[in-house]
């Protein structure tokens, strides 16, 4: 499995912060596969968490 992650930080108008991550992950298995099963999955995640602020906004 490898990930390479990508992290913004934001701040927003009204003053709050947010941390934006985005998160590029292959995982790739060694032994045997078998159909229709690939051998090599890729996908992307988005995080986005508050840092500073208010959560009810």
């Amino acid at each position: 499995m490898q990930t390479h992650r990508h992290l913004f930080d934001i701040r927003l108008p009204d003053g709050a912060s947010v941390e934006l991550g985005i998160d590029q992950t292959t995982i790739t298995t060694d032994g045997p596969v078998k159909k229709p099963a690939p051998g090599r999955m890729t996908f992307v995640e988005l995080e986005i968490e508050l840092k500073e602020g208010h959560e009810s906004r």
